[in-house]
């Protein structure tokens, strides 16, 4: 099916078509692009970011920003509930946040990719709406299987651990898992996307190379 452009989009889009969307690192790069785009198509948008907003991207109709440091698990939580208290269930649950800090970047790395994304699913695990199609979407790297020579070990260890953690149990990119809560059965569908390369040398390790490097 071919994406309508902006301008062939209706105005507003019918209640029942819209969909609440929870974006963690969704106040730069691709995750704000990504804001944007939903935004214009109706979408109830919810962004969770360190800092706050550009003063721009807080005029935005149909999205809230709430800032947070995704590392500290009860602010996180608390953070999250009052987004569910505010704007009901979601329907989909968008990872972009990356490591940016100038700390230890193993630790940092990890706990930014993959303990920040574990809490956030688990907390909300059951808080996906009935009935409605679902998903949870991470966005990986090609460094999860190849070297980068840009990238630290932390960055391919975050990216290897993301996509086993998404990992779906028959297909490479989508599978579909159920979560039981008090109120019944929520079926939701997990993607890992791959973000695109922009700069860097991609090295493929193979231990049977003539030096052992690779090739």
């Amino acid at each position: 099916m071919v994406e309508p452009k902006v301008s062939d989009r209706p105005a507003a889009m019918k209640q029942t078509d819209s969909q609440h969307i929870v974006i963690v690192g969704g106040t730069r790069g691709m995750g704000r692009e990504l804001v944007r785009l939903l935004a214009d198509q109706g979408h109830a948008v919810s962004v969770l970011g360190r800092s706050a907003p550009s003063e721009a991207d807080s005029q935005l109709a149909n999205v809230e920003h709430w800032a947070v440091d995704i590392l500290q698990n009860e602010a996180l939580k608390k953070t999250l509930g009052e987004i569910i208290s505010a704007r009901g269930n979601l329907n989909s649950l968008v990872f972009f946040q990356r490591f940016r800090g100038d700390s230890d970047s193993w630790e940092g790395e990890i706990e930014t990719s993959l303990t920040a994304t574990k809490n956030t699913i688990e907390f909300l695990a059951d808080k996906f709406r009935l009935g409605e199609n679902c998903s949870i979407v991470a966005v990986g790297s090609i460094a999860s299987d190849f070297i980068a020579d840009e990238q630290p070990v932390s960055y391919h260890v975050g990216k290897s651990g993301l996509g086993q953690m998404v990992r779906p149990r028959q297909q490479r990119h989508q599978s579909q898992f159920s979560v039981t809560g008090h109120d019944g059965e929520r079926r939701v569908r997990r993607f890992l996307l791959a973000e695109p390369r922009t700069a860097g040398p991609v090295r493929i390790h193979h231990p049977s190379a003539p030096d052992g490097n690779g090739c």
